[in-house]
């Protein structure tokens, strides 16, 4: 029982971590801007927060690798809703 309140209270904070970035994101790079850019443009997208990842995971700290997960995770999300079409 005990692990289970851990792992629940875990998984709050991630789904909190990524909405906030989701927020964050969306000030910063508002939908608008991936309006009518195409499937192609947004993969471009989430490509370029792998990239950032791979380098992050290559070369920084285990925060800053955390963070460029978050930011895969956020591009992914915004594809799956589809703010590009």
């Amino acid at each position: 029982m005990k692990i289970e309140i851990q792992t629940q209270i875990f998984e709050n904070d991630v789904l909190l971590k990524i909405r906030d970035r989701i927020e964050h994101a969306r000030k910063e790079h508002p939908a608008k801007e991936w309006q009518g850019k195409g499937i192609d443009w947004a993969f471009k997208a989430l490509r370029m927060e792998f990239i950032e990842l791979i380098y992050a995971l290559d070369k920084e700290t285990p925060e800053r690798v955390k963070d460029e997960l978050l930011d895969v995770i956020v591009v992914a999300i915004r594809m799956y809703k589809g703010e590009w079409e």
